[in-house]
């Protein structure tokens, strides 16, 4: 038997030299109208001012916690701590530079509610490094399977909420774009994800993101499709060309290849 606090919404957010986002990214979360939650901010060994920010917020705001790491250990890594010693039924995600609307954490928790959804994301838009919005949207998908998330990542990491009384086991695998190789494992269970068509997060796009390096993205594709998702080499192929063609269709149109990587300590 799971000993979660069965209404608390458990907020992971991994920062790594954040301080000129985190605090618009924190003071999200404290916006909820939706107010039983916890936000564990992972420290992923900042050299920056970072853990001064997060000590003032902690300070003011019980809710607030932070874990600091004593080196930096990546992001998937980050985030396994955080969901480790999350105390909530629930989890989400919320990186340092992205944003949420007051009501996201309300109505994706009705949503799941009232669907008895174990696993659910919604659409969101994007804004620039600067933190001005593209008028760009990404809308989520009614619902999303296995084999239809093997052929594109059709789920933004901000969006997520996951049930942990019904999917118990929720970790990030140790590869690039590891969020999605997470929804990946989940979904390879039976899992299905249902999607909630409302603009509810703010993703935003860094001059750093790594959409840049279209090598190193093949590069990652292919390793989930082949070492974590152990398939064969010609599925595998044909998988990732799906993927890739897709994901320049996105390109065309928003004039970045978006949701999917951000370069992050």
């Amino acid at each position: 038997m799971n000993d979660f606090d069965n209404e608390m919404v458990s907020v992971i957010m991994p920062a790594y030299n954040a301080v000129g986002t985190m605090r618009e990214s924190v003071e999200s979360v404290q916006a909820q109208e939706y107010q039983k939650w916890e936000l564990l901010v992972v420290d992923d060994g900042s050299t920056d001012a970072t853990a001064e920010i997060m000590d003032q917020f902690e300070k003011d705001d019980f809710r607030v916690k932070r874990i600091s790491l004593k080196e930096n250990i990546g992001i998937s890594g980050a985030r396994n701590v955080g969901i480790v010693n999350a105390r909530g039924r629930y989890l989400a995600f919320l990186d340092s530079d992205d944003l949420w609307n007051p009501k996201k954490l309300s109505k994706q928790i009705e949503f799941m509610n009232n669907g008895g959804y174990a696993f659910t994301f919604t659409s969101y838009e994007l804004m620039n490094q600067d933190g001005m919005l593209l008028h760009k949207k990404v809308r989520a998908k009614k619902s999303v399977t296995y084999r239809s998330l093997l052929t594109n990542n059709y789920i933004g990491c901000l969006t997520v909420m996951i049930d942990r009384k019904a999917i118990p086991h929720v970790m990030m695998p140790a590869v690039r774009h590891e969020d999605y190789a997470a929804w990946l494992n989940i979904l390879k269970t039976g899992v299905k994800a249902y999607g909630l068509d409302e603009i509810l997060s703010i993703y935003r796009i860094s001059d750093s993101s790594i959409s840049a390096n279209k090598i190193k993205v093949i590069g990652w594709f292919w390793t989930i499709y082949r070492e974590d998702q152990k398939i064969g080499r010609l599925r595998a192929l044909f998988l990732m060309v799906i993927n890739l063609t897709k994901l320049a269709i996105k390109y065309t149109r928003t004039g970045r290849i978006v949701g999917i990587f951000k370069k992050r300590g």
